[in-house]
Order: structure tokens, then C-alpha cells, then sequence
């Protein structure tokens, strides 16, 4: 996979959109619907939530053996095979959303603090919500163009709202990408 260290990219998302089409050809998961898909969407999303508890001072007996990066990497894995769905290009709906921008938090001059990263994460989870609703009107739609429209633009602004969590969070996303895809390689080679 290419794209800048750290930050996602136009090509990163591509590329993993590629491999996501692969990986669930292997597993034999294409046949999952839309629908099916934002709900695994919803989970990786209450994940991430779950790994942020400790660090935002909320009383857990919770504590992640999986880290932060790899719950972003799985809500981007789970966005990509809904972007195969639809059929829509990742790349391209990254491209209209964030005009080259990315990484607002962690562009700033001194590191996010904790109210800003807990924000980050708020307005993730809103996004993810928007994906949800977007994929379930879309699945009623039956080839109207207004919500694939939306899908799209919904899908670009979660994966920009993973960027701006990540960046605050000094999280690599691409090494986070990486490892996902070749963990879960690695688990399709092995069964």
C-alpha cells in the first residue's frame, strides 16, 4: 500500500479498497449486503469508543488488548467493502470531501488536547451514523442517484473524520492499514 506516513491518502484508500474487493472474494463475504456491512460498521465504530474510555477519565473495568490504530484501520476496512457495494471509488469520494486537506488536528502548532481528541471522536461517530442511514436508504433506493450521491459524501467525510482522530491521536494509519491487511491475510492463509 503507498500514501504519505501517517496521514491517509487518496491512494491509500484506493489501494485498500483493491485489497478489501480481494480479502471478501477469498472469505466469501461479498454476498453480505449493504446493510449487513453498516452494522459491522456500527460495532468497529462502538470499538473505538470502548478504547478511548480510559484516556477520557470515564470508570471502565474495560481496558483494550487492541489498539487505537487498529480500530480505525477495521472502520476503514469496513467503509471500503460498502464502497465496493455501492459501487463507488473510496479515492475519489476522499477527493471531494477533503480538497487535499488533511490532518486539521494534528496541523495545528501544539498537540490536540484531550477535549479536542474526545471531539474528534464524537463527530467520527456522528459520521459513521450518517453511513449508516445513508446505506440503508440507499439499499431502498433501487438505483435512484440522490442517495448513492449521499453514500458517497457520507463514506469521504468518515474517512477524513478517521484522519483528523488519528492525526490528534498521533496514530500512523497507514502502519495501521498495513497491519490490518496483513493480519487478516495471514488469517485467510491459515484456515
Amino acid at each position: 500500500m503507498s500514501g504519505k506516513p501517517g496521514g491517509i491518502t487518496a491512494e491509500l484508500l484506493g489501494d485498500l479498497q483493491r485489497e478489501v474487493r480481494e480479502l471478501e472474494a477469498i472469505r466469501g463475504t461479498l454476498p453480505e449486503s449493504i446493510i449487513q456491512k453498516s452494522l459491522i460498521l456500527s460495532e468497529e465504530t462502538f470499538e473505538v469508543l470502548k478504547v478511548l474510555r480510559p484516556r477520557a477519565g470515564i470508570a471502565t473495568s474495560y481496558y483494550p488488548d487492541r489498539s487505537l490504530g487498529e480500530e480505525l484501520a477495521d472502520i476503514l476496512f469496513v467503509g471500503a467493502a460498502i464502497a465496493n457495494r455501492i459501487p463507488i471509488r473510496l479515492d475519489m469520494a476522499w477527493g471531494q470531501v477533503t480538497g487535499g486537506r488533511c490532518r486539521t488536528l494534528a496541523a495545528k502548532s501544539s498537540p490536540a488536547d484531550e477535549k479536542e481528541i474526545l471531539q474528534a471522536t464524537i463527530d467520527l461517530a456522528e459520521r459513521v451514523l450518517t453511513v449508516v442511514s445513508d446505506c440503508r436508504l440507499f439499499d431502498a433506493s433501487q438505483g435512484d442517484s440522490s442517495p448513492m450521491q449521499h453514500l458517497t459524501e457520507a463514506l469521504g467525510k468518515m474517512a477524513f473524520q478517521v484522519d483528523c482522530v488519528a492525526g490528534a491521536c498521533n496514530v500512523d494509519m497507514k502502519g495501521a492499514l498495513s497491519e490490518k491487511l496483513t493480519k487478516d491475510q495471514f488469517r485467510v492463509w491459515s484456515s
